[in-house]
């Protein structure tokens, strides 16, 4: 199953059904339309799986769906922190087709068959929309040798109640540091 990526529609029924695999481990995974989410009786958005031969099947790999009927939002910038001191000033662009994500299994690291991921827009915005309930950790990845610098150790924990629109929840990126100078030959020193 090394290097397959496949995605399939479900059928009017919910259905899903890989064919012609052959033995080995696959994760299988899941996107949810907007405004819903997954279910607590088959929570989660991936699966890893085994086939221990080509002929194997494997059924009721299921993904519970439960329609969120009083979702939230996130909402924030991802700005250049031109001074690195954690604060967007006056004059500091929004950095356009960046990724921020929600670190489902808060490990820190991106992953994009768990995470729910967004990019941002032509002046850094970018929003979660069809939010359930519950507690958060929205991430950036810094792009391009950039550093993040704001907020501290890059993570912002949001709490979502019924209904709630959480704005300002931004991110700052910085080049990083450079400390340089010379080595010379002090004959008198």
């Amino acid at each position: 199953g090394e290097g397959i990526n496949r995605s399939i529609v479900t059928d009017a029924q919910g259905e899903y059904r890989f064919d012609g695999l052959d033995f080995g481990t696959y994760n299988v995974a899941v996107q949810f339309e907007p405004g819903w989410a997954p279910s607590t009786a088959f929570g989660g958005l991936s699966k890893q799986v085994f086939l221990f031969s080509g002929n194997d099947t494997l059924t009721g790999q299921n993904f519970g769906a439960r329609l969120i009927s009083d979702a939230g939002e996130i909402r924030g910038v991802k700005f250049s922190d031109d001074n690195s001191n954690g604060v967007r000033d006056p004059g500091e662009p929004g950095l356009t087709g960046e990724l921020i994500y929600i670190d489902v299994n808060q490990n820190g690291q991106f992953d994009p068959s768990n995470d729910i991921a967004t990019g941002t827009g032509p002046n850094g915005e970018y929003a979660f929309t069809f939010v359930a309930p519950g507690v958060y950790d929205v991430r950036d990845r810094p792009e391009d040798g950039l550093v993040s610098t704001f907020p501290a150790g890059g993570v912002h924990p949001v709490t979502i109640a019924a209904n709630q629109i959480v704005t300002g929840v931004d991110f700052g990126n910085a080049p990083p540091g450079t400390i340089s100078g010379v080595k010379w030959r002090d004959d008198n020193g």
